[in-house]
C-alpha cells in the first residue's frame, strides 16, 4: 500500500452489518470481577431474548444451567454449557435471588 491507508465502503446503502437481519448476535457479555460474574453488557438489538428474559446489566450470575462459577469454567463445563438451547439463570439483584430464562436460538447465532 502506497500511502498505509484503506478505505472501506459499506456494502448496503443503511450502513448496517451483513448478519443483521439475518441471525442474531451475542444477547449478553460477562464482566468478571475476582470470583463473581456478572453481567456487564445488553445487546440492544430487536427482540433480544436477554431483554425479554428480564436481565439486567448489573445482575449477578449465581449459576447458569446449575453451574457454578462461570469465570472458571472447565472445557467440558464450557462445550456442554455451549451446546445447551435454552439457559436457565441463577441471577442476584439488589440482594433478591431471581431465575431467568434465556433462550438461545442456536439455529439463528452466528460466531465471530
Amino acid at each position: 500500500m502506497k500511502n498505509e491507508k484503506i478505505y472501506l465502503q459499506p456494502i448496503n446503502k443503511k450502513f448496517e452489518r451483513i448478519s443483521q437481519g439475518l441471525k442474531t448476535r451475542a444477547t449478553v457479555s460477562f464482566d468478571y470481577r475476582g470470583d463473581k460474574t456478572f453481567i456487564g453488557y445488553i445487546a440492544d438489538y430487536k427482540d433480544n431474548e436477554a431483554i425479554k428474559a428480564g436481565f439486567k446489566v448489573g445482575d449477578e450470575v449465581l449459576s447458569i444451567n446449575g453451574i457454578k462459577n462461570i469465570a472458571n469454567l472447565s472445557m467440558e463445563q464450557t462445550e456442554k454449557l455451549w451446546s445447551e438451547e435454552v439457559w436457565n439463570y441463577v441471577v442476584r439483584r439488589n440482594g433478591k435471588i431471581l431465575h431467568l430464562k434465556l433462550n438461545r436460538h442456536l439455529e439463528n447465532q452466528i460466531d465471530d
